[in-house]
């Protein structure tokens, strides 16, 4: 399986499904969710995993007057993860010295999930690459959380098994150009389509 020319075979592409509904004033308007079913294989015809991701408008959020902060908080739990972002005024210093402070619209990649049959080809790292280059169009950063999936409902907590799986985990991220933020996992990475 660590054949070069076996791994190039393969290929992925994303089916995405989406929501998008009509802008208010409420922060949650500014929050669309997708789900994709990764498509992977040596002939692209087999669901090997699945990608859940927000694009969240802050940009236009702002222009009405909402906080960056409330926008990331008021849709789920799960986006509330990345609140770490922003601030009241726009993002955090560590990220506007990537991108700047003016709150633009970000690609938070909320779950990505490979079948353990389909691990090891790189489908993973594939389907992050579409996600920042086709869907994260008009975004300024793309975020993750490394968290591994056996982890899932699980006390992760002081546990040392859990952070060498974290660790191994953002190594693999690293390689899709994302870079730490924190210790909280988060990882981010600053997409080129909004300075055109």
């Amino acid at each position: 399986m660590d054949d070069p020319d076996y791994l190039r075979s393969w290929s992925c592409s994303l089916n995405v499904k989406g929501n998008i509904g009509q802008r208010s004033e409420e922060p949650s308007s500014y929050v669309t969710e997708y789900e994709a079913a990764i498509i992977g294989d040596t002939d692209r015809t087999v669901e090997v995993g699945a990608l859940r991701y927000f694009i969240v408008d802050l940009l236009a959020a702002e222009d009405i007057g909402n906080d960056p902060f409330e926008v990331m908080d008021s849709y789920s739990a799960d986006l509330a993860e990345f609140c770490r972002l922003v601030n009241s005024r726009g993002f955090v210093p560590k990220v506007a010295g990537l991108i700047g402070t003016r709150p633009r619209p970000v690609l938070i990649i909320d779950k990505i999930e490979i079948a353990p049959e389909y691990r090891g080809h790189g489908l993973g790292l594939m389907a992050l690459s579409i996600a920042c280059d086709v869907a994260g169009i008009g975004c300024a950063l793309a975020a993750l959380i490394a968290f591994p999936s056996q982890w899932h409902g699980k006390p992760y907590e002081k546990s040392k098994a859990f952070a060498k799986d974290r660790a191994r985990l953002s190594q693999y991220y690293e390689k899709a150009d994302f870079q730490p933020l924190g210790r909280a996992g988060i990882m981010i990475r600053p997409l080129p389509h909004a300075f055109l």
